[in-house]
């Protein structure tokens, strides 16, 4: 449990309540209730042309419920139910102008599963996790912006001193932007490490190795292609 003092907004109080239960050695279920608050950024009041000084702090609670199971074989298999309800979401809406100004949604919920699994496969680590989910403005009956209702992701490292190498997959689905659809996309990422000496090694990455051309928000695009090249140390 935690309690914040704001001088603007007054107190606050957000908490977390959880519940885990093993059937055996290889089953496992767990609950949880949490609510939480966010109050308004700097940005969110008073940046030029998008700040708006009179929006409320947003308050949310969240529920879910997860079934896990676990071998040496299999690996570790969750599968998770969730919903979230907000009061006073903060978010951006066009003022007509081409401003995106600050504002609150009354009432907006959230609710979805998810699927995750991770193992092994010989000295491949591996992992993938998929989500399907229902973002809703419930005051205009409409899907929240900027958010997806699929996305998945998928990983796969392997270690042999002294190098370890990998790659990951992120997709998503389209998204409401406002006025606009934003379609959805598929980046993969690879990575290498090489271990000069317990404490010494240099890596490189390779970011969206195919040169996608996608958005997270309309008109602002993401990075395309890039190489990094990194000589790191750290305590043996």
């Amino acid at each position: 449990m935690r309690h914040d003092q704001y001088s603007d907004f007054g107190g606050a109080n957000s908490y977390y309540l959880g519940y885990g239960y093993r059937f055996d050695v290889h089953w496992r279920a767990s609950a949880s209730y949490s609510a939480s608050f966010r109050a308004p950024s700097f940005d969110d009041l008073y940046y030029p042309y998008s700040g708006n000084s009179s929006i409320r702090p947003e308050r949310s609670h969240s529920l879910e419920a997860a079934l896990q199971y676990a071998s040496t074989g299999l690996g570790v298999l969750r599968v998770t139910a969730f919903q979230t309800r907000y009061s006073n979401l903060i978010d951006y809406a066009n003022d007509g102008s081409g401003f995106f100004i600050a504002q609150n949604v009354g009432r907006a919920k959230v609710q979805g599963i998810e699927g995750s699994w991770q193992g092994h496969l010989g000295a491949t680590d591996l992992r993938a996790s998929m989500t399907f989910q229902n973002p809703v403005d419930e005051t205009d009956d409409q899907d929240l912006t900027r958010r997806a209702r699929r996305f998945a992701s998928f990983s796969a490292h392997r270690s042999f001193w002294p190098w370890r190498v990998g790659g990951d997959w992120i997709v998503s689905g389209a998204r409401r932007d406002f006025d606009s659809t934003l379609a959805g996309y598929g980046v993969m990422n690879l990575s290498a490490r090489y271990d000069i000496t317990k404490s010494w090694y240099v890596s490189a990455a390779l970011d969206n190795l195919f040169d996608r051309k996608y958005e997270l928000a309309y008109s602002y695009n993401m990075p395309r292609r890039g190489a990094y090249l990194t000589l790191g140390w750290r305590p043996s």
